[in-house]
Order: C-alpha cells, then structure tokens, then sequence
C-alpha cells in the first residue's frame, strides 16, 4: 500500500471483487480486514512500521478534521458515511500498527567501555 489515501483507499482495496447476483460488491468481514491489515503490519520492519504510524496519525487528524470540517447542514449522508468511514479506517489501522510495534522487543544498545590498566 502507498501513502496516499483517499476516503475509501483502504477498505476499497479490500473489496473482493466477486459479486453478489444483485450487483453489489461483497465486503469482507472486519475480522478479515483485521488479520489483513495485522499481516501487513507484521512484514513491515521496526523503523517502516514507526514510519507508517506517524503517517497514519497525520491521515486520522487530517480525516477527524475533515469529519468536522463540513457544517452540518452542508453534508449529505454520502459524506457522513465517506467521512465517518475515513475516521473509523485511521484509527483501527493505527491502533493494530501500534499494537504490532509494542508486541516487539525494545531495541537497546550497549556500550562496551574498554579502560586501559
């Protein structure tokens, strides 16, 4: 995944492309898109994870200011769903990422100090 986002970048790219008989897309379960996203989490190395959690933080304050952005009289139920969608993907996307890191051991160095006698 990149890192650009639109309001329905993530989940989209989800969607199973099987149809139902009437037409509509058939939507994975969020029990599905959690072990997905917990996958992509998991191949990601220490320093891209970090990486990926401050973007993710960026893409939730920028969804949460978009949700609020608009009056509400200015919206239709097409932006609250779009809005309300962003919102929920950020912050289910960040917690899993910072879950991932906090599962993972603690990088510590050690310094070898060699003194002359």
């Amino acid at each position: 995944m990149g890192v650009t986002w639109s309001a329905r970048s993530r989940l989209a790219l989800k969607r199973q492309k099987t149809r139902r008989e009437e037409g509509r897309p058939v939507m994975p379960t969020l029990g599905q898109i959690i072990r997905e996203i917990q996958r992509e989490a998991a191949a990601l190395p220490t320093d891209a994870l970090r990486d990926k959690i401050e973007i993710l933080l960026d893409v939730q304050d920028a969804a949460i200011n978009r949700y609020y952005g608009n009056p509400p009289g200015g919206r239709t139920i097409d932006d609250l769903i779009d809005h309300n969608y962003a919102v929920m993907v950020s912050v289910l996307t960040t917690a899993l990422y910072v879950r991932e890191l906090a599962t993972r051991p603690a990088v510590t160095s050690v310094a070898v100090i060699i003194t002359p006698n």
